[in-house]
């Protein structure tokens, strides 16, 4: 609870929507525990792997807007590049 940075009231809430929705179950076999169920497996799987596409994604759009804003500033260059006459501006 104090690792996680969470309020006893807040962690209440969490659990409770985390066993309402069947992604955690208590542990029978000893209190206060919590045991991920097959289906919070899978869902910490289907998030992984979003997490891991949105970082992809992320650095693509860094990409493309230094590539974007290096073009832009280059100017004449640029506009060369795609075929205007440097004077054409926008």
């Amino acid at each position: 609870m104090y690792r996680a940075n969470l309020s006893f009231n807040m962690l209440c809430r969490y659990l409770g929507l985390l066993t309402t929705n069947g992604l955690l179950s208590p542990d029978t076999s000893m209190d206060e525990l919590y045991r991920t169920t097959e289906k919070g497996l899978i869902y910490l799987t289907a998030f992984d792997a979003y997490r891991r596409s949105e970082c992809v994604y992320v650095d693509k759009a860094r990409s493309l807007e230094s590539m974007l804003s290096r073009s832009i500033w280059d100017g004449e260059k640029c506009l060369s590049v795609v075929g205007l006459n440097p004077v054409d501006r926008f």
